[in-house]
């Protein structure tokens, strides 16, 4: 009587039906992982590139357009100094900065253009470091001391052909007192000129002091105190309680969520559909695994056999196959991370190489110079912020071997109720 129990039998030939060499399934089973590795490739590139995107864009919402949060008052006639002391006292809290924003038309003598004015508070600079370590100054300085100076975008200074010095000047509009809209100039001095590396977020925009900006715009002008918080991206609701209390009710809060929650919503709408796509490749790709492990079965049917006349039991069997697609997986699992990873971490060295490339041939064979941008930072930016996530890495290991070990379960369960008696009778 044979005795029944764990045999390693199965384990090791799983091990030699995967990676033996002299198997002509070989071949096959060497496609299907080369398959999960190529597909395993775009996968984790797309997710590593769109999250730093994402990351990136809304950073610089946060940090220069909209804050993390924004008070804004039910009233005009109020205190805004005194405000924003009750908010910088609330724990928690890392900054407070009024803000003054409308509409104007910028002119010089080369061109005009509409545009976004901002009034800070003139040491914006030196006191906020979020809005600092994103805003790139390319030229002159960010100076709002001096009442006739503005500083400008880089989209800006190139509409109107100025440079650092040079005198611009300002169209508002005003309501008078009986309900009349008229038309206002103010001039100004270009001291620098700046961008925050997100074309959208400050193509448009100039920058002057907050009380020159007040006095411009007055009825006209939306204004806020912008919040910054230690922790922007944790649940800020009981932060937000806080400082509504510290307020007396008389101000409504919006956090960054709720400002920009469109611009948020569709980049990560797109995010995750891109990211479903490059999945159902790699679905099919680790597929192949059962057809090339239902080959296996037929060409191993004796070995299965044999091994059930001695003793071995159908889910032993089972585990052979299961071991088998498992195996395979991680063989294409391991060189498709890595390489996807490796690509994702030097993605903007490559993007550059290409570029340089591409210009290169084109002025090399014509006559024109080679303008080719890959990363038209009019839509995306400058450079894309490079950050590995474990978890999701991990998440996308998970799916693959997953799916690896489910597709080899079919012919797991054809290896599991062969009858030996049946096969070995047509030997």
């Amino acid at each position: 009587m044979v005795k029944k129990g764990f045999n390693p039998a199965p384990f090791h030939l799983a091990w030699r039906l995967v990676f033996r060499r002299e198997r002509r399934i070989t071949s096959h089973l060497k496609g299907t992982v080369l398959g999960i590795s190529l597909s395993l490739i775009p996968l984790v590139l797309v997710m590593v590139v769109s999250s730093g995107l994402i990351r990136g864009i809304t950073a610089r919402f946060l940090e220069i357009g909209t804050y993390h949060l924004q008070a804004r008052s039910y009233s005009a006639d109020v205190n805004w100094q005194e405000a924003a002391e009750k908010i910088a006292a609330v724990p928690g809290v890392s900054g407070t900065f009024p803000v003054i924003r409308g509409l104007g038309m910028l002119y010089s003598s080369s061109g005009r253009a509409g545009i976004t004015l901002k009034g800070l508070p003139s040491d914006v600079w030196e006191t906020d470091t979020g809005f600092r370590s994103y805003m790139i100054l390319e030229e002159g300085s960010f100076d709002l001391s001096d009442e006739k100076g503005i500083v400008i975008s880089r989209g800006i200074a190139d509409e109107l052909s100025v440079g650092i010095g040079d005198s611009i000047k300002l169209l508002s509009s005003r309501t008078s007192s009986s309900g009349a809209l008229f038309l206002r100039p103010s001039f100004f001095t270009v001291t620098g000129i700046c961008s925050s590396g997100y074309y959208e977020l400050d193509a448009m925009t100039a920058y002057v002091s907050y009380s020159r900006a007040e006095s411009i715009l007055r009825d006209q002008g939306i204004r806020y105190i912008g919040i910054k918080v230690d922790e922007p991206f944790e649940n800020m609701d009981n932060l937000r309680r806080e400082i509504g209390l510290a307020l007396n009710g008389e101000w409504y809060l919006m956090s960054w969520q709720e400002l920009q929650r469109p611009m948020y919503a569709s980049f990560e709408t797109s995010r995750n559909l891109i990211l479903l796509i490059m999945a159902l490749i790699v679905l099919v790709a680790t597929l192949n695994i059962s057809a090339t492990l239902g080959m296996l079965v037929l060409e191993n049917r004796e070995q299965i056999a044999i091994l059930k006349a001695t003793g071995t039991g159908r889910s032993q069997i089972a585990l052979v196959f299961l071991a088998a697609g498992l195996l395979t997986g991680i063989a294409g699992v391991v060189p498709g991370i890595a390489a996807g990873a490796l690509i994702a971490v030097n993605i903007n060295s490559i993007i550059s190489f290409m570029e340089n490339l591409i210009n290169g041939i084109i002025t090399l064979f014509t006559s024109g110079v080679g303008n080719v941008d890959l990363f038209n930072s009019s839509f995306y930016l400058d450079t894309i912020p490079v950050k590995l996530d474990g978890s999701a890495v991990l998440g996308i290991v998970g799916f693959t071997l997953g799916v690896a070990v489910l597709s080899a379960l079919i012919p797991a369960l054809r290896a599991a109720v062969l009858r030996p008696l049946h096969i070995l009778q047509k030997r």
